[in-house]
Parts: C-alpha cells; structure tokens; sequence
C-alpha cells in the first residue's frame, strides 16, 4: 500500500521533467532573442512530446473504460 502511494509521484518526475526542461530552454531562448533555428528544436520536441502522449491516451483510454 505504501509502496503504491509512492510510485505516482515517481512517475510524474520522470514524465514531466523533459517537457518542463524543454519549456524552460526554449524560453529562455525566445526571451533573448535568440534565432528562431535555435528555439525551434525545442519546441518540436514539445510537440512531439504532446502527439505521444495524446496517441497513448486515446489508445489506452477504451481499456480503462472497460475496466
């Protein structure tokens, strides 16, 4: 039961750190000034971060349901 109670916030680090740091990076970026070349890399991995998971969400989402 415990061991359950931990393991979410476990995950959510591990899911969220990349498109935070992805974020930050880019904005960092965009607020000085930056080339748009340089800024653009981030923001694709943010994208490509969200098409993942939206797929995964509407994959998985019929198995929760039946459940």
């Amino acid at each position: 039961s415990r061991f359950a109670e931990l393991m979410l916030p476990v995950l959510l680090l591990a899911f969220l750190v990349p498109p935070v740091l992805a974020g930050v990076q880019g904005t960092t970026r965009l607020l000085a000034g930056r080339p748009m070349g340089e800024i653009a890399g981030w923001f694709q991995f943010l994208a490509i971060y969200d098409v993942v998971f939206i797929t995964l969400g509407f994959m998985i989402f019929p198995a929760t349901i039946d459940e």
